[in-house]
């Protein structure tokens, strides 16, 4: 361990005497190492940390498996409670007899060996914990290692991931029904495809049994009480779909990559809350008369890469949305037109028209405001990649409008190239214009007729990406005042100078918060003397150009906040210093000068510049076109 004794005895010493809230977050910046090794062995800390580390979740990982696990219940960190191999959960449950999890999660790949020994070695702690679960990858499972798998009680969920079970089901048919706390079932390409024979746990409530395109679901008994089903990848058809029946209490149905191509919407339990359809081949909806709606207690409707085109969204339109409906994926679609949507319901906060072959947002319902007008509660509202979008250019009480809570919206690849088209809401946060040919940032604003329209009015914006586009420069561009992160790679910069740029101007009064600059892959040959970098950017990203020299000047090599530099991959000759009586007192922490193969300075050239602006090599290279790790010359 590379912590000093001194730390050590601190920690153990006065740490215990500190107010738990201090405790708990400084344990949050402690390494892992630290707190289980040594931590973990004084008294007055022991019990604080196994509450609050121990008592939720410990997750045993004794050989790899397809699927990553997560750390579901806050503040786990998997550096903790993620123990790795059989030696480890052996150490473990030796040295920590005061632990007891509420939920003990076992991982196996391929290994049974060692999943049979560490069931049989600690089944009478196993047994005590409030929760069992078990994670199973790719493993020939045999009829007599089933006891191992069911010798727990208090099981709640099994999960198999290629896990072949045809040759087994009689017996699991019979284990289950014994399994009264198994509440969560997954069986990924479980290989059975008549399940008339197999009893399911009485008391589940989540059922998965996808990635077997064999499976003849209408011989699945399902439980009473099921509240959850996943049929991925079954090769379900219409037909069979149009004969299930479902339990009574079912909350979410998610029928992705089969071969539906009608949906009878009102035939879908009225309990359910989620519904899942992508990926299959949806064209045609329809409805019972009397009963021409979706199911009411509906928040998130997924229909995304079918076949859904005008004539689709249509018959939707003649079909009730629910009220409670939260989210809509209608992305990787067919149709042209938002004509038919007008009826989404006002609570509506996600909308995914993505890659959909949208020409317009033109739509005849008022004559007052042409364009469709989006749900007032929307907050986040994807379109990336409607290449075949065109815009009328209107004036600022003529452009497509967005609601006033819209906080994310991407216009990624859109089409979008002249941005006099659009009025972002104020409360925006995050904007993404990528890949769009934009050539003039200040074609947003506009002042006519009372109305003013300009970047400046984006006072929440903290997030803007405008990779791909045609930007040359950003003269007498208003800086949206809370933006945090400016995304310009690949776009047509060629100089980097103040001359009416209020971003890069040092005498500019307004309010810049910008963290990131991002110029990767431009064709910037020219940094101006009189550049500024914005005085709280802590990097700054100009890789991929075509620098032949970089001066540091008082501006950049003493900055107060840049830590991170990016000159990699340029074509940079030399590195020096600005002329100028001031003393630089540099703060960067990383430079990159990999791949500038015309380098001509010597190492001692080198960090004699680095010294020239307070910093020096955390170790001292003699390849130069690398990256360098940095420290003050006084620390």
């Amino acid at each position: 361990m590379n912590t000093p004794d001194y730390a050590l005895v601190f920690l153990a010493r006065y740490l215990p005497s500190l107010p738990w809230p201090i405790v708990k977050e400084v344990l949050q910046l402690l390494p892992a190492e630290l707190i289980r090794d040594t931590l973990l062995g004084v008294p007055l800390l022991r019990r604080l940390i196994v509450d609050l580390y121990y008592s939720k979740e410990l997750h045993l990982i004794l050989s790899p498996t397809d699927r990553p696990h997560t750390c579901v219940t806050s503040p786990h960190r998997p550096d903790l409670v993620d123990i790795s191999s059989y030696g480890e959960v052996c150490d473990f449950f030796e040295s920590s007899t005061d632990v007891l999890p509420e939920t003990i999660k076992i991982y196996a790949g391929t290994d049974f060996q060692t999943l049979e020994d560490v069931v049989r070695q600690y089944s009478q702690l196993f047994t005590a914990a409030n929760h069992m679960q078990l994670y199973l990858d790719r493993h020939e499972l045999q009829p007599t290692q089933l006891a191992t798998l069911f010798c727990c009680g208090n099981l709640q969920k099994l999960q198999t991931s290629r896990v072949k079970l045809a040759h087994v089901k009689q017996a699991l048919s019979e284990e289950f029904q014994r399994l009264e706390a198994l509440e969560d079932l997954v069986l990924l390409g479980h290989d059975i495809l008549d399940w008339s024979a197999v009893a399911l746990p009485p008391n589940l409530k989540h059922l998965d049994l996808s990635w077997y395109s064999g499976l003849d679901v209408a011989l699945v008994a399902l439980p009473g009480g099921l509240e959850d089903l996943y049929w991925n990848q079954v090769g379900l058809h219409d037909a069979t779909f149009r004969s299930l029946a479902f339990p009574a209490r079912l909350r979410t149905l998610m029928l992705t990559n089969n071969s539906l191509h009608t949906l009878d919407v009102s035939g879908l339990p009225q309990t359910l809350q989620t519904v899942d359809f992508s990926s299959n081949n949806l064209r045609k909806f329809t409805c019972t008369p009397g009963n021409v709606r979706w199911p009411p207690r509906l928040e998130s409707i997924i229909l995304n890469n079918n076949l859904i085109d005008d004539a689709s969204l249509a018959q939707l339109r003649g079909i009730e949305w629910p009220a409670t409906l939260k989210n809509l994926r209608l992305d990787f679609n067919c149709f042209t037109t938002l004509q038919n949507l007008d009826a989404l319901p006002v609570g509506l906060t996600y909308l995914d028209l993505s890659d959909t072959p949208l020409r317009t947002l033109e739509v005849s319902h008022s004559a007052k405001y042409p364009y469709f007008e989006f749900p007032e509660s929307l907050e986040l509202l994807n379109m990336q990649c409607c290449h075949d979008l065109s815009y009328e250019t209107g004036s600022a009480d003529a452009r497509v409008r967005f609601p006033a809570v819209l906080r994310t919206l991407n216009l990624t690849e859109s089409n979008c190239d002249n941005l006099a088209r659009f009025v972002f809401p104020t409360g925006l946060k995050s904007l993404a214009l990528a890949g769009n040919r934009i050539r003039d940032l200040n074609a947003y604003n506009c002042a006519r007729n009372g109305q003013i329209v300009s970047w400046s009015q984006l006072e929440c914006l903290v997030d803007l990406d405008l990779f791909y586009n045609l930007i040359e420069d950003l003269r007498d561009w208003d800086v949206p005042p809370a933006l945090r992160r400016l995304d310009l790679l690949c776009n047509h910069f060629k100089v980097l100078s103040s001359v009416r740029t209020p971003l890069f101007n040092k005498e500019y009064r307004g309010r810049r918060a910008l963290r990131a600059l991002h110029l990767k892959e431009n064709q910037i040959r020219t940094i101006d003397p009189d550049f500024f970098v914005p005085e709280f950017v802590h990097t700054v990203d100009l890789s991929n150009n075509s620098l032949s020299q970089f001066l540091f000047t008082e501006a950049i090599g003493n900055h107060p906040g840049l830590r991170h530099l990016d000159l990699s991959r340029n074509q940079i000759e030399k590195i020096a210093v600005a002329p100028t009586d001031a003393q630089h007192h540099s703060r960067l922490s990383r430079l990159n000068l990999t791949k500038n193969d015309a380098m001509a300075m010597t190492p001692d050239q080198f960090y004699k510049v680095l010294g020239q602006i307070g910093i020096k090599p955390n170790c001292r290279k003699n390849k130069i076109t690398t990256e360098h790790v940095l420290v003050q010359c006084d620390a």
